[in-house]
Protein backbone atom coordinates (compact mmCIF):
# COMPACT_ATOMS: atom_id res chain seq x y z
CA UNK A 1 0.00 0.00 0.00
CA UNK A 2 1.39 3.25 -1.14
CA UNK A 3 -0.46 5.12 1.62
CA UNK A 4 1.88 3.53 3.84
CA UNK A 5 5.35 4.82 2.56
CA UNK A 6 6.20 8.04 4.10
CA UNK A 7 9.27 8.88 1.57
CA UNK A 8 7.10 9.65 -1.41
CA UNK A 9 7.34 13.05 -2.89
CA UNK A 10 5.69 12.73 -5.81
CA UNK A 11 2.49 10.40 -6.76
CA UNK A 12 1.09 10.61 -10.31
CA UNK A 13 -2.23 9.34 -10.30
CA UNK A 14 -3.49 10.60 -13.33
CA UNK A 15 -6.11 8.84 -15.88
CA UNK A 16 -7.08 6.39 -13.64
CA UNK A 17 -10.87 7.11 -13.57
CA UNK A 18 -10.71 8.11 -9.80
CA UNK A 19 -13.99 9.17 -8.40
CA UNK A 20 -12.22 10.63 -5.16
CA UNK A 21 -9.17 10.31 -3.59
CA UNK A 22 -8.43 8.18 -0.18
CA UNK A 23 -8.46 10.20 3.25
CA UNK A 24 -5.53 7.95 3.70
CA UNK A 25 -3.63 10.62 1.20
CA UNK A 26 -2.76 12.54 4.63
CA UNK A 27 -0.23 9.48 5.28
CA UNK A 28 1.92 10.87 2.82
CA UNK A 29 3.52 13.69 4.50
CA UNK A 30 6.32 14.27 2.60
CA UNK A 31 4.56 14.51 -0.66
CA UNK A 32 5.59 17.87 -2.99
CA UNK A 33 4.02 16.62 -5.68
CA UNK A 34 0.46 15.50 -6.94
CA UNK A 35 -0.99 14.98 -9.94
CA UNK A 36 -4.91 13.71 -10.15
CA UNK A 37 -5.56 14.87 -13.38
CA UNK A 38 -8.15 12.97 -15.94
CA UNK A 39 -9.79 11.53 -13.62
CA UNK A 40 -13.35 12.31 -12.45
CA UNK A 41 -12.42 13.49 -9.38
CA UNK A 42 -15.84 15.82 -8.01
CA UNK A 43 -13.78 16.85 -4.47
CA UNK A 44 -11.19 16.75 -2.18
CA UNK A 45 -11.52 15.29 1.12
CA UNK A 46 -10.32 17.18 4.11
CA UNK A 47 -6.85 15.34 5.00
CA UNK A 48 -5.39 16.90 1.94
CA UNK A 49 -4.95 20.03 4.17
CA UNK A 50 -2.58 17.47 5.94
CA UNK A 51 0.16 17.48 3.33
CA UNK A 52 2.03 20.68 4.56
CA UNK A 53 4.77 20.16 1.91
CA UNK A 54 2.65 20.42 -1.17
CA UNK A 55 4.03 22.49 -3.66
CA UNK A 56 2.49 20.96 -7.02
CA UNK A 57 -0.85 19.91 -7.68
CA UNK A 58 -2.93 18.96 -11.05
CA UNK A 59 -6.21 18.76 -10.41
CA UNK A 60 -7.02 19.72 -14.45
CA UNK A 61 -9.66 18.00 -16.33
CA UNK A 62 -11.74 16.58 -13.27
CA UNK A 63 -15.22 17.05 -12.16
CA UNK A 64 -14.44 19.63 -9.51
CA UNK A 65 -16.48 21.95 -7.78
CA UNK A 66 -15.78 24.25 -5.43
CA UNK A 67 -12.43 23.49 -3.50
CA UNK A 68 -11.14 27.04 -2.59
CA UNK A 69 -11.37 26.43 1.19
CA UNK A 70 -9.45 23.46 1.27
CA UNK A 71 -6.82 24.57 -0.96
CA UNK A 72 -6.33 28.26 0.99
CA UNK A 73 -4.80 25.93 3.97
CA UNK A 74 -1.82 24.39 2.10
CA UNK A 75 0.43 27.51 1.78
CA UNK A 76 3.74 25.73 0.28
CA UNK A 77 1.52 25.28 -3.03
CA UNK A 78 2.69 27.44 -6.30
Amino acid sequence: NIFFDKTIISLNLSNHKLINLPKEIKQLINLTELNVSNNLIIGLPEEIKQLKKLEKLNLSKNNLTVILNILIELKELK
